[in-house]
């Protein structure tokens, strides 16, 4: 039994809906980001390269059940088989990517200069390494199954007769991939949490140095966000490897480029004259490592939670196909309900990557929009920070 035109119609406005959505928030993200280093947060890149991704998904879920209804041997409905293929698992890798640098920041110790380094590694592994099997599926035909691209009910992608190809080359390496970042993230959590607990503790003695505390002085986002600091306030970075357009994950990092920039395990600083808010932390070193510990501390499990986000909005994106897919291949015919859910969520995987880069961005954001009601709120929320730093008070961790 198939699904009836009123059926098929509905999940074609839905996904092109969805696919709009999605293209409007990807633009947004790649716009944004090439024309402010306000956005070029070290998630944000990452995210910034899902977003093409996520651009070309979306111009074959635009099509829809159009490429069905043009013939499924016709270039059209070959081209948007070839796109999803290409394109569907590219968030599956680069959230895979996000949790893999916290796990190297975290237990490799990789500063930011090892990190940039892999981004073309990244960038292989999501659009290079899945080309080649959606470029060899354009060839292939068989007499008893045909070719490999073909109705997939919503659109056309690989045919129902080529079903264990389906598993093997997409459904199961993603399940796989978010598998393995969700268990990066348990276990950074508990090295966080516990580092987390250790500050808490040893921020009442004045004795114990940095080095004794078993977590990064300096992390990734904390080094390029000092050279953006520096950049913004006319100072130049003392880190040669620094990226100005970089900033930290969390906006509540002191905006004083004279802070020290911790590389390896020495503590450098930027060429601006302005004082330290912290009179006590410049008269004791040991004062000076922990507050920098506090901040690597908060930036890395800020970093991983909005990374979590991106995986929770992948288990959202794949649960549906995923379902669907099983009741096609057990019961050889579709469902309705699985089919329109997964043509309302797999569209929608750049409008997720979207909602998480503003919402890592908020400040950057603001200023676009230039709303003067949010821009007081947070004049008001950096006195308050202001203050409490002036009177050697430390942040809360989040």
């Amino acid at each position: 039994m198939s699904l009836s035109a009123r059926q098929l119609r509905a999940i074609e406005i839905t996904e092109r809906t969805c696919s709009i959505i999605s293209l409007l928030s990807s633009s947004f993200v790649i716009i944004t980001f090439i024309s402010s280093r306000r956005f070029r947060k070290p998630i944000n890149r990452l995210i910034f390269y899902a977003s093409w991704g996520n651009c070309f998904a979306n111009v074959a879920t635009v099509i829809s059940v159009t490429g069905v209804s043009h013939g499924v041997d016709g270039p059209l409905c070959q081209f948007q088989g070839f796109l999803l293929q290409w394109f569907i698992l590219a968030d599956a890798i680069w959230a895979f990517c996000m949790a893999f640098n916290v796990y190297l920041t975290l237990f490799r110790k990789y500063d930011v200069t090892e990190l940039r380094k892999l981004e073309w590694k990244y960038c292989i592994a999501s659009y290079g390494v899945p080309f080649i099997p959606s470029f060899v599926y354009l060839f292939i035909k068989t007499k008893a199954r045909g070719k490999i691209y073909g109705s997939a009910i919503q659109w056309c992608w690989v045919r129902t007769e080529w079903g264990f190809l389906r598993i093997a080359m997409v459904f199961a390496p993603a399940w796989a991939l978010i598998v393995l970042s969700a268990t990066i993230y348990i276990f950074a959590g508990r090295k966080i949490l516990h580092s987390r607990r250790r500050l808490k503790s040893l921020a009442k003695s004045s004795s114990m140095a940095q080095n004794e505390i078993g977590f990064p002085r300096a992390t990734d986002l904390e080094i390029a966000d000092e050279g953006h600091l520096a950049v913004e306030n006319g100072a130049s970075s003392s880190n040669p490897h620094g990226d100005p357009g970089l900033e930290m994950t969390s906006n509540h990092r002191p905006e004083y480029p004279s802070d020290p920039v911790h590389t390896g395990s020495e503590t450098v600083m930027s060429s601006s004259n302005r004082p330290l808010g912290d009179t006590q932390s410049r008269a004791n070193p040991a004062a000076k490592d922990r507050r920098a510990s506090f901040d690597a501390n908060r930036i890395i499990w800020t970093y991983s939670k909005f990374s979590i986000l991106f995986l929770l909005a992948l288990c959202v994106t794949w649960i549906p196909p995923t379902s669907n897919r099983i009741y096609n291949f057990v019961n050889s015919a579709p469902n309705f309900t699985l089919s329109y859910l997964s043509a309302l969520v797999v569209p929608l995987q750049g409008f997720w990557n979207g909602i998480i880069y503003v919402a890592t961005s908020y400040p950057a954001v603001e200023s676009i929009f230039d709303i003067p009601l949010l821009r007081r709120k947070r004049a008001t929320s950096t006195v308050f920070r202001s203050h409490s730093r002036n009177n050697g008070h430390p942040r809360s961790i989040p």
